[in-house]
């Protein structure tokens, strides 16, 4: 018969699987593979599903409590607005299950180069045992960033005196650049027309302000613009062709 042997420690280990954020492609950047997350642990919890209550008690152990509600004033939801450049805003939802209160929202986040950006909402009343939705805008003005690195965040809930009663660090990335684009071939005969495929990083608050997209061929020896063309910038907007004339040129954008 095998002899047990009580457990003295255990390492729980999280394992995730995702994209790897290379952001170099065949002929261009990658920018939306940057990406980052935050994983919270809570109430880590080791069970014996094979045993028998009877034989935990014969051992001396006791079940473990169940969980009754939170105690103390806390987010039951948050939400960081899209991980794109341009207008956002962050959503939290702030549970109170005491006394009414006045409260409100901090965030706070460093970018990649050090740029340290600090937002703080206004306050509003939080019901007693209840909760209260909180919008917080701000602007994620960046245009490039760094791959393989992210923002770093701390969003805290503030009182009416300024003090922070709770606050928790998140994680975040943006794009390497404020546009995806890709061309259809890299070497073309004079005669043969080239598809451009863009994709605008940018929130749907900022795309509703941009009124065209400029596309430059530009002439890689030279540095020579041989064509330019405006293009309009919407969600509806679909493949466009353009015949880059004799040769092939290297494909840029303008402002």
């Amino acid at each position: 018969m095998e002899q047990a042997f009580p457990v003295k420690a255990m390492s729980a280990m999280l394992c995730v699987r995702g994209v790897n954020g290379y952001t170099l492609g065949g002929s261009a950047e990658v920018p939306q593979n940057n990406v980052a997350g935050t994983v919270w642990w809570d109430d880590v919890r080791v069970f014996e599903p094979e045993s028998t209550t009877a034989e935990l008690a014969a051992r001396g152990l006791q079940p473990a409590p169940t969980d009754g509600p939170p105690s103390a004033l806390h987010l039951a939801g948050l939400d960081l607005g899209e991980r794109l450049l341009g207008e956002k805003v962050l959503r939290a939802t702030i549970a109170n299950p005491g006394t009414a209160r006045r409260l409100g929202l901090r965030w706070e986040f460093v970018s990649p180069r050090g740029r340290v950006t600090r937002i703080d909402g206004a306050l509003v009343d939080v019901p007693a045992h209840g909760d209260k939705l909180v919008e917080l805008p701000y602007l994620l003005d960046g245009v490039s960033a760094l791959a393989y690195r992210e923002n770093r965040g701390t969003v805290s809930v503030v009182d009416d005196h300024g003090g922070v009663v709770g606050s928790t660090e998140v994680a975040f990335a943006q794009w390497t650049r404020p546009i995806d684009l890709r061309v259809g071939g890299l070497y073309l005969r004079p005669e043969q027309p080239q598809l451009v495929r863009m994709n605008l990083g940018l929130t749907h608050a900022t795309l509703a302000k941009v009124r065209s997209v400029r596309l430059e061929i530009v002439r890689g020896a030279t540095g020579e613009t041989v064509h330019s063309l405006d293009l309009p910038a919407s969600l509806e907007n679909g493949h466009v062709f353009i015949t880059i004339g004799e040769g092939t040129f290297l494909l840029d954008t303008g402002a």
